[in-house]
């Protein structure tokens, strides 16, 4: 699932936070967050507030957007991924992006 949020990592609860990494040429400290738990997190928050969203796999970012004039749904599609994927049976190539039609996937 891709879900775009705000970044502050500050907030985090610190059990869910690795600091134990020292910082990279002077950047600062790195938090290591298992991509499970941020998965868990982002899932356990939508679904907490009722968010619309859009399930896709891992790479393939989504936007949903309707055309005023004519009412129409699209899906903006993005492959983020070197290798091929899919979005509801679409496939994608690396890096490809493309506009369809919502009611058609």
């Amino acid at each position: 699932m891709y879900l775009g949020v705000d970044y502050y990592p500050e907030h985090w609860p610190v059990e869910l936070i690795n600091e134990d990494i020292e910082g990279v040429a002077g950047l600062g400290a790195i938090r290591d967050i298992g991509e499970d738990v941020l998965e868990e997190l982002a899932r356990s928050i939508v679904n907490d507030r009722e968010i619309w969203h859009i399930e896709s796999d891992k790479g393939v970012e989504v936007t949903l957007r309707q055309d005023e004039a004519s009412g129409r749904n699209m899906w903006f599609l993005l492959n983020h991924m070197e290798t091929p994927n899919t979005f509801r049976g679409r496939e994608l190539a690396p890096y490809e992006s493309g506009i369809v039609e919502a009611e058609v996937l």
